[in-house]
Protein backbone atom coordinates (compact mmCIF):
# COMPACT_ATOMS: atom_id res chain seq x y z
CA UNK A 1 0.00 0.00 0.00
CA UNK A 2 2.70 2.53 1.05
CA UNK A 3 5.33 2.36 -1.67
CA UNK A 4 8.15 4.11 0.21
CA UNK A 5 7.50 2.49 3.58
CA UNK A 6 11.09 1.34 4.14
CA UNK A 7 12.41 4.87 3.59
CA UNK A 8 9.88 6.33 6.03
CA UNK A 9 10.36 3.91 8.91
CA UNK A 10 13.12 5.58 10.89
CA UNK A 11 11.46 5.04 14.28
CA UNK A 12 8.92 2.71 15.88
CA UNK A 13 6.30 5.48 16.30
CA UNK A 14 6.46 6.18 12.56
CA UNK A 15 6.22 2.47 11.79
CA UNK A 16 3.05 2.15 13.90
CA UNK A 17 1.55 5.30 12.40
CA UNK A 18 2.03 3.91 8.89
CA UNK A 19 0.47 0.60 9.93
CA UNK A 20 -2.60 2.45 11.20
CA UNK A 21 -2.93 4.49 8.00
CA UNK A 22 -2.72 1.30 5.94
CA UNK A 23 -5.42 -0.36 8.06
CA UNK A 24 -7.66 2.67 7.64
CA UNK A 25 -7.40 2.67 3.86
CA UNK A 26 -7.84 -1.11 3.64
CA UNK A 27 -11.07 -0.84 5.65
CA UNK A 28 -12.66 1.35 2.97
CA UNK A 29 -11.50 -0.38 -0.19
CA UNK A 30 -14.55 -0.51 -2.50
CA UNK A 31 -14.33 -4.23 -3.19
CA UNK A 32 -14.27 -4.97 0.54
CA UNK A 33 -17.21 -2.66 1.23
CA UNK A 34 -19.39 -4.00 -1.59
CA UNK A 35 -18.54 -7.59 -0.71
CA UNK A 36 -19.72 -6.90 2.86
CA UNK A 37 -22.84 -4.91 2.00
CA UNK A 38 -24.20 -6.11 -1.34
CA UNK A 39 -25.57 -9.65 -1.70
CA UNK A 40 -27.41 -11.64 -4.34
CA UNK A 41 -29.65 -14.42 -3.00
CA UNK A 42 -31.50 -16.16 -5.77
CA UNK A 43 -33.19 -13.21 -7.48
CA UNK A 44 -33.02 -10.83 -4.55
CA UNK A 45 -30.44 -8.06 -4.65
CA UNK A 46 -29.87 -7.12 -0.99
CA UNK A 47 -28.15 -3.84 -0.17
CA UNK A 48 -27.94 -3.11 3.55
CA UNK A 49 -31.59 -3.20 4.70
CA UNK A 50 -33.18 -2.90 1.25
CA UNK A 51 -34.20 -5.72 -1.13
CA UNK A 52 -34.81 -5.53 -4.86
CA UNK A 53 -36.41 -8.42 -6.76
CA UNK A 54 -34.47 -8.72 -10.02
CA UNK A 55 -37.38 -10.58 -11.62
CA UNK A 56 -39.06 -7.16 -11.86
CA UNK A 57 -36.42 -5.84 -14.26
CA UNK A 58 -35.74 -6.83 -17.86
CA UNK A 59 -32.31 -5.21 -18.03
CA UNK A 60 -29.65 -3.96 -15.60
CA UNK A 61 -27.42 -1.02 -16.47
CA UNK A 62 -24.46 0.20 -14.42
CA UNK A 63 -23.25 3.78 -14.54
CA UNK A 64 -20.93 5.67 -12.25
CA UNK A 65 -18.25 8.25 -11.67
CA UNK A 66 -15.56 9.03 -9.12
CA UNK A 67 -12.11 7.91 -8.07
CA UNK A 68 -13.36 4.65 -6.53
CA UNK A 69 -16.02 3.83 -9.10
CA UNK A 70 -13.91 1.43 -11.19
CA UNK A 71 -13.16 -0.76 -8.16
CA UNK A 72 -16.82 -0.54 -7.15
CA UNK A 73 -17.78 -1.68 -10.65
CA UNK A 74 -15.35 -4.60 -10.52
CA UNK A 75 -16.87 -5.80 -7.25
CA UNK A 76 -20.40 -5.43 -8.63
CA UNK A 77 -19.52 -7.44 -11.74
CA UNK A 78 -18.40 -10.31 -9.52
CA UNK A 79 -21.80 -10.29 -7.81
CA UNK A 80 -24.13 -9.72 -10.79
CA UNK A 81 -22.03 -11.33 -13.55
CA UNK A 82 -23.97 -11.73 -16.81
CA UNK A 83 -27.08 -10.07 -15.38
CA UNK A 84 -25.49 -6.72 -16.27
CA UNK A 85 -26.66 -5.63 -19.73
CA UNK A 86 -24.28 -2.73 -20.21
CA UNK A 87 -22.52 0.01 -18.30
CA UNK A 88 -20.30 3.09 -18.42
CA UNK A 89 -18.05 4.37 -15.63
CA UNK A 90 -15.96 7.56 -15.62
CA UNK A 91 -12.97 7.25 -13.32
CA UNK A 92 -9.28 7.98 -12.78
CA UNK A 93 -8.30 4.33 -12.40
CA UNK A 94 -8.77 2.03 -15.39
CA UNK A 95 -9.30 -1.70 -14.82
CA UNK A 96 -10.25 -4.61 -17.06
CA UNK A 97 -13.97 -5.30 -16.77
CA UNK A 98 -16.15 -7.69 -18.74
CA UNK A 99 -19.49 -5.90 -19.18
CA UNK A 100 -18.88 -2.33 -18.01
CA UNK A 101 -16.91 0.16 -20.11
CA UNK A 102 -14.51 2.52 -18.35
CA UNK A 103 -13.74 6.08 -19.44
CA UNK A 104 -10.60 7.83 -18.12
CA UNK A 105 -11.52 11.13 -16.49
CA UNK A 106 -9.57 14.02 -15.00
CA UNK A 107 -9.48 15.34 -11.43
CA UNK A 108 -9.62 17.82 -9.70
CA UNK A 109 -10.08 20.11 -12.72
CA UNK A 110 -12.44 18.61 -15.33
CA UNK A 111 -11.45 18.07 -18.95
CA UNK A 112 -13.09 17.34 -22.29
CA UNK A 113 -12.75 13.63 -21.49
CA UNK A 114 -15.07 14.09 -18.48
CA UNK A 115 -17.67 15.81 -20.65
CA UNK A 116 -17.50 13.09 -23.29
CA UNK A 117 -17.94 10.46 -20.59
CA UNK A 118 -20.94 12.29 -19.15
CA UNK A 119 -22.55 12.45 -22.59
CA UNK A 120 -22.03 8.71 -23.02
CA UNK A 121 -23.78 8.06 -19.70
CA UNK A 122 -26.71 10.29 -20.69
CA UNK A 123 -26.98 8.52 -24.04
CA UNK A 124 -27.09 5.17 -22.25
CA UNK A 125 -29.83 6.20 -19.80
CA UNK A 126 -31.87 7.88 -22.56
CA UNK A 127 -32.69 4.42 -23.92
CA UNK A 128 -33.89 2.81 -20.70
CA UNK A 129 -37.45 1.80 -19.92
CA UNK A 130 -39.69 1.67 -16.86
CA UNK A 131 -38.89 -2.00 -16.27
CA UNK A 132 -35.11 -1.46 -16.33
CA UNK A 133 -32.80 -1.14 -13.32
CA UNK A 134 -29.98 1.40 -13.24
CA UNK A 135 -27.26 1.03 -10.60
CA UNK A 136 -25.17 4.16 -10.17
CA UNK A 137 -21.78 3.92 -8.43
CA UNK A 138 -20.76 7.23 -6.88
CA UNK A 139 -17.60 8.20 -5.04
CA UNK A 140 -15.47 11.22 -4.26
CA UNK A 141 -14.03 13.05 -7.23
CA UNK A 142 -17.33 12.70 -9.09
CA UNK A 143 -17.92 16.44 -9.08
CA UNK A 144 -15.03 16.94 -11.50
CA UNK A 145 -15.13 13.60 -13.26
CA UNK A 146 -18.86 13.76 -14.08
CA UNK A 147 -19.03 17.14 -15.79
CA UNK A 148 -21.54 18.52 -18.26
CA UNK A 149 -21.83 22.32 -18.29
CA UNK A 150 -25.21 24.00 -18.23
CA UNK A 151 -26.39 25.69 -21.44
CA UNK A 152 -24.04 28.38 -22.83
CA UNK A 153 -21.27 27.57 -20.30
CA UNK A 154 -17.95 26.32 -21.73
CA UNK A 155 -15.45 23.80 -20.38
CA UNK A 156 -12.83 26.54 -20.11
CA UNK A 157 -15.15 28.53 -17.84
CA UNK A 158 -15.85 25.45 -15.70
CA UNK A 159 -12.11 24.88 -15.36
CA UNK A 160 -11.48 28.49 -14.36
CA UNK A 161 -14.31 28.43 -11.81
CA UNK A 162 -13.03 25.14 -10.36
CA UNK A 163 -9.56 26.58 -9.87
CA UNK A 164 -10.99 29.72 -8.26
CA UNK A 165 -12.99 27.61 -5.80
CA UNK A 166 -10.04 25.34 -5.00
CA UNK A 167 -7.88 28.33 -4.04
CA UNK A 168 -10.59 30.35 -2.28
CA UNK A 169 -10.71 28.49 1.04
CA UNK A 170 -14.25 27.28 0.34
CA UNK A 171 -15.02 23.87 1.85
CA UNK A 172 -16.23 20.94 -0.25
CA UNK A 173 -19.89 21.58 0.58
CA UNK A 174 -19.67 25.15 -0.65
CA UNK A 175 -17.70 24.20 -3.74
CA UNK A 176 -20.25 21.59 -4.73
CA UNK A 177 -23.21 23.94 -4.26
CA UNK A 178 -21.66 26.23 -6.87
CA UNK A 179 -20.85 23.27 -9.12
CA UNK A 180 -24.48 22.13 -9.05
CA UNK A 181 -25.65 25.47 -10.36
CA UNK A 182 -23.40 25.56 -13.40
CA UNK A 183 -24.12 21.94 -14.39
CA UNK A 184 -26.65 20.04 -16.47
CA UNK A 185 -26.32 16.81 -14.46
CA UNK A 186 -25.50 17.62 -10.83
CA UNK A 187 -27.94 18.34 -8.01
CA UNK A 188 -30.46 15.61 -8.86
CA UNK A 189 -30.52 16.37 -12.57
CA UNK A 190 -29.13 12.97 -13.58
CA UNK A 191 -31.88 11.19 -11.64
CA UNK A 192 -34.53 13.14 -13.55
CA UNK A 193 -33.03 11.98 -16.85
CA UNK A 194 -33.40 8.34 -15.77
CA UNK A 195 -37.15 9.01 -15.84
CA UNK A 196 -39.32 6.19 -14.48
CA UNK A 197 -36.76 3.40 -14.31
CA UNK A 198 -35.59 2.22 -10.89
CA UNK A 199 -32.34 3.94 -9.93
CA UNK A 200 -30.14 2.67 -7.10
CA UNK A 201 -27.09 4.74 -6.21
CA UNK A 202 -24.37 3.11 -4.10
CA UNK A 203 -22.43 5.96 -2.54
CA UNK A 204 -18.97 6.09 -1.00
CA UNK A 205 -18.77 9.34 0.97
CA UNK A 206 -15.89 11.79 0.74
CA UNK A 207 -17.61 14.64 2.57
CA UNK A 208 -17.86 15.48 6.24
CA UNK A 209 -21.25 14.50 7.65
CA UNK A 210 -22.06 12.24 4.66
CA UNK A 211 -24.57 14.65 3.11
CA UNK A 212 -25.62 12.64 0.04
CA UNK A 213 -26.58 15.80 -1.84
CA UNK A 214 -22.96 17.00 -1.60
CA UNK A 215 -21.07 13.80 -2.53
CA UNK A 216 -20.06 14.18 -6.21
CA UNK A 217 -22.45 17.17 -6.14
CA UNK A 218 -25.44 14.86 -5.68
CA UNK A 219 -26.47 14.00 -9.27
CA UNK A 220 -29.07 11.46 -8.06
CA UNK A 221 -30.16 13.29 -4.89
CA UNK A 222 -32.88 15.92 -4.47
CA UNK A 223 -31.23 19.27 -3.89
CA UNK A 224 -32.13 21.83 -1.24
CA UNK A 225 -29.58 24.48 -2.25
CA UNK A 226 -30.58 27.14 -4.77
CA UNK A 227 -29.09 29.65 -7.18
CA UNK A 228 -29.34 32.10 -4.28
CA UNK A 229 -27.15 29.79 -2.15
CA UNK A 230 -24.55 29.54 -4.93
CA UNK A 231 -24.47 33.31 -5.39
CA UNK A 232 -23.99 33.88 -1.65
CA UNK A 233 -20.97 31.53 -1.65
CA UNK A 234 -19.35 33.43 -4.52
CA UNK A 235 -19.96 36.63 -2.59
CA UNK A 236 -18.57 35.17 0.66
CA UNK A 237 -15.22 34.35 -0.96
CA UNK A 238 -15.05 37.56 -3.03
CA UNK A 239 -15.40 35.66 -6.29
CA UNK A 240 -18.23 37.62 -7.95
CA UNK A 241 -15.91 39.76 -10.07
CA UNK A 242 -13.62 36.81 -10.84
CA UNK A 243 -16.40 34.40 -11.88
CA UNK A 244 -16.48 33.74 -15.65
CA UNK A 245 -19.12 35.89 -17.32
CA UNK A 246 -21.40 33.12 -18.62
CA UNK A 247 -21.42 31.27 -15.28
CA UNK A 248 -22.36 34.45 -13.44
CA UNK A 249 -25.05 35.21 -16.04
CA UNK A 250 -26.43 31.67 -15.66
CA UNK A 251 -26.63 32.01 -11.87
CA UNK A 252 -28.27 35.44 -12.19
CA UNK A 253 -30.83 33.98 -14.60
CA UNK A 254 -31.56 31.40 -11.92
CA UNK A 255 -31.95 34.15 -9.32
CA UNK A 256 -34.46 35.85 -11.62
CA UNK A 257 -36.29 32.51 -12.07
CA UNK A 258 -35.75 32.62 -15.82
CA UNK A 259 -34.46 29.04 -15.62
CA UNK A 260 -35.55 26.26 -13.22
CA UNK A 261 -33.52 25.43 -10.14
CA UNK A 262 -32.23 21.94 -9.41
CA UNK A 263 -35.02 19.48 -8.45
CA UNK A 264 -36.18 19.40 -4.83
CA UNK A 265 -38.18 16.20 -5.32
CA UNK A 266 -37.38 12.98 -7.18
CA UNK A 267 -39.47 9.88 -8.00
CA UNK A 268 -39.96 7.18 -5.38
CA UNK A 269 -38.07 4.82 -7.68
CA UNK A 270 -34.80 6.59 -6.80
CA UNK A 271 -32.79 5.03 -3.94
CA UNK A 272 -29.59 6.56 -2.57
CA UNK A 273 -27.66 4.21 -0.27
CA UNK A 274 -24.52 5.14 1.67
CA UNK A 275 -22.16 2.15 1.75
CA UNK A 276 -18.92 3.62 3.11
CA UNK A 277 -17.46 6.71 4.76
CA UNK A 278 -14.58 8.18 6.76
CA UNK A 279 -15.86 6.73 10.02
CA UNK A 280 -15.38 3.23 8.63
CA UNK A 281 -11.71 4.02 7.95
CA UNK A 282 -11.22 5.36 11.47
CA UNK A 283 -12.73 2.20 12.93
CA UNK A 284 -10.20 0.16 10.93
CA UNK A 285 -7.38 2.26 12.39
CA UNK A 286 -8.81 1.91 15.89
CA UNK A 287 -8.89 -1.90 15.68
CA UNK A 288 -5.34 -2.02 14.33
CA UNK A 289 -4.09 0.17 17.18
CA UNK A 290 -5.63 -2.18 19.75
CA UNK A 291 -4.03 -5.11 17.95
CA UNK A 292 -0.64 -3.38 18.38
CA UNK A 293 -1.25 -3.01 22.12
CA UNK A 294 -1.86 0.73 21.95
CA UNK A 295 -4.59 2.88 23.52
CA UNK A 296 -6.49 4.53 20.66
CA UNK A 297 -9.11 7.25 20.78
CA UNK A 298 -11.17 8.43 17.82
CA UNK A 299 -11.42 12.19 18.18
CA UNK A 300 -13.65 13.01 15.21
CA UNK A 301 -14.58 12.08 11.65
CA UNK A 302 -15.78 15.66 11.07
CA UNK A 303 -12.43 17.48 11.11
CA UNK A 304 -12.43 20.70 9.10
CA UNK A 305 -10.77 24.10 9.08
CA UNK A 306 -7.53 25.65 7.87
CA UNK A 307 -4.89 22.93 7.49
CA UNK A 308 -2.05 24.89 9.11
CA UNK A 309 -4.16 25.72 12.16
CA UNK A 310 -5.25 22.09 12.55
CA UNK A 311 -1.61 20.96 12.26
CA UNK A 312 -0.46 23.35 14.98
CA UNK A 313 -3.30 22.28 17.27
CA UNK A 314 -2.52 18.60 16.77
CA UNK A 315 1.10 19.24 17.71
CA UNK A 316 -0.11 20.73 21.00
CA UNK A 317 -2.30 17.69 21.52
CA UNK A 318 0.67 15.36 21.02
CA UNK A 319 2.41 17.06 23.95
CA UNK A 320 -0.39 15.91 26.24
CA UNK A 321 -0.33 12.26 25.19
CA UNK A 322 0.82 9.59 27.60
CA UNK A 323 2.90 6.61 26.43
CA UNK A 324 1.00 4.23 24.07
CA UNK A 325 -1.84 6.72 23.52
CA UNK A 326 -3.08 7.25 19.97
CA UNK A 327 -5.36 9.92 18.55
CA UNK A 328 -7.25 9.17 15.35
CA UNK A 329 -9.03 11.78 13.27
CA UNK A 330 -10.73 12.11 9.91
CA UNK A 331 -12.31 14.79 7.76
CA UNK A 332 -11.05 17.33 5.27
CA UNK A 333 -9.15 20.52 5.95
CA UNK A 334 -8.80 23.46 3.59
CA UNK A 335 -5.92 25.62 2.40
CA UNK A 336 -6.34 29.30 1.61
CA UNK A 337 -3.62 29.83 -0.97
CA UNK A 338 -1.75 33.09 -0.48
CA UNK A 339 1.75 32.06 -1.52
CA UNK A 340 3.20 30.76 -4.77
CA UNK A 341 4.41 27.38 -3.52
CA UNK A 342 3.09 23.88 -4.15
CA UNK A 343 1.60 21.21 -1.91
CA UNK A 344 -1.63 19.65 -0.65
CA UNK A 345 -3.74 20.15 2.46
CA UNK A 346 -2.33 17.08 4.26
CA UNK A 347 1.21 18.22 3.54
CA UNK A 348 0.50 21.73 4.80
CA UNK A 349 -1.08 20.30 7.96
CA UNK A 350 2.03 18.25 8.68
CA UNK A 351 4.44 21.08 7.84
CA UNK A 352 2.64 23.32 10.34
CA UNK A 353 3.48 20.78 13.08
CA UNK A 354 7.16 20.14 12.29
CA UNK A 355 8.68 22.83 14.49
CA UNK A 356 6.15 22.39 17.26
CA UNK A 357 6.99 18.75 18.07
CA UNK A 358 10.80 19.10 17.99
CA UNK A 359 11.11 18.90 21.78
CA UNK A 360 8.99 15.74 22.17
CA UNK A 361 10.14 12.13 22.35
CA UNK A 362 8.79 8.92 20.76
CA UNK A 363 6.02 10.63 18.81
CA UNK A 364 4.76 10.56 15.22
CA UNK A 365 2.14 12.51 13.31
CA UNK A 366 0.83 11.55 9.86
CA UNK A 367 -1.95 12.72 7.56
CA UNK A 368 -3.03 11.35 4.16
CA UNK A 369 -5.75 11.55 1.56
CA UNK A 370 -7.40 8.13 1.39
CA UNK A 371 -7.43 8.34 -2.42
CA UNK A 372 -3.64 8.50 -2.39
CA UNK A 373 -3.28 11.87 -4.09
CA UNK A 374 -2.83 14.95 -1.92
CA UNK A 375 -0.47 16.71 -4.29
CA UNK A 376 1.72 15.41 -7.14
CA UNK A 377 1.48 11.69 -6.41
CA UNK A 378 2.03 12.13 -2.66
CA UNK A 379 -0.79 10.93 -0.41
CA UNK A 380 0.37 13.08 2.51
CA UNK A 381 3.24 13.11 4.96
CA UNK A 382 4.60 11.80 8.26
CA UNK A 383 6.96 13.38 10.80
CA UNK A 384 8.47 12.75 14.21
CA UNK A 385 10.50 14.85 16.65
CA UNK A 386 13.61 14.44 14.48
CA UNK A 387 12.05 16.02 11.40
CA UNK A 388 12.80 19.59 12.48
CA UNK A 389 16.46 18.73 13.01
CA UNK A 390 16.55 17.34 9.48
CA UNK A 391 15.21 20.67 8.17
CA UNK A 392 17.93 22.57 10.01
CA UNK A 393 20.58 20.18 8.74
CA UNK A 394 19.52 20.96 5.18
CA UNK A 395 19.15 24.69 5.95
CA UNK A 396 15.41 24.63 5.28
CA UNK A 397 12.90 26.86 7.05
CA UNK A 398 9.48 25.26 7.76
CA UNK A 399 8.14 28.71 8.66
CA UNK A 400 9.13 30.26 5.32
CA UNK A 401 7.81 27.31 3.31
CA UNK A 402 4.54 27.41 5.23
CA UNK A 403 4.15 31.14 4.57
CA UNK A 404 4.51 30.44 0.85
CA UNK A 405 2.14 27.42 0.84
CA UNK A 406 5.20 25.43 -0.25
CA UNK A 407 4.93 22.21 1.72
CA UNK A 408 5.76 19.67 -0.99
CA UNK A 409 9.42 20.62 -1.70
CA UNK A 410 10.54 20.80 1.95
CA UNK A 411 8.76 17.58 2.94
CA UNK A 412 10.27 15.86 -0.08
CA UNK A 413 13.78 16.95 0.91
CA UNK A 414 13.42 15.68 4.48
CA UNK A 415 11.88 12.43 3.15
CA UNK A 416 8.56 12.87 4.94
CA UNK A 417 6.20 12.38 1.97
CA UNK A 418 4.02 9.27 1.85
CA UNK A 419 3.47 7.67 -1.57
CA UNK A 420 0.68 5.14 -2.17
CA UNK A 421 -0.40 5.89 -5.73
CA UNK A 422 -4.13 5.81 -6.46
CA UNK A 423 -5.62 3.62 -3.76
CA UNK A 424 -8.94 2.98 -5.48
CA UNK A 425 -10.99 4.51 -2.67
CA UNK A 426 -11.82 8.00 -1.40
CA UNK A 427 -13.34 8.86 2.00
CA UNK A 428 -11.66 12.19 2.86
CA UNK A 429 -8.47 12.30 4.91
CA UNK A 430 -7.22 10.25 7.85
CA UNK A 431 -4.81 11.46 10.52
CA UNK A 432 -2.96 9.67 13.31
CA UNK A 433 -0.83 10.98 16.16
CA UNK A 434 0.81 8.76 18.75
CA UNK A 435 3.35 8.51 21.51
CA UNK A 436 5.22 5.39 22.60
Amino acid sequence: MIKNKKELITSTPKEHALELLTAGINAVMPQTIIKNQVFLKRNQLIIKNKQFNLKNYKRIFVIGFGKASSDMAKALEIILKSRITNGIIITTKILKLKRIKLVKGNHPVPSQADIKGAKRILKLVSNINKDDLVICLISGGGSAIFTLPAENITLNQIQKMTNLLLKSGANINEMNVVRKHMSAVKGGQLAKKVKKATLISLILSDVIGDDLSIIASGPTVANESTFRTAYSILKKYYLIKKTPKRILEHIKRGLAKEIPDTPRKLPRTVYNILIGNNELALEGMFEKAKELGLKPKIITSHLKGEARIIGANLAKRLKRLKPKEVIILGGETTVTVKGKGIGGRNQELILAAVAKIKSLENVALASVCTDGIDYYKAAGAIIDEKSYARCKELKLSPKKHLANNDSFPILKKIKALIFTGYTGTNVCDIIVGLKL
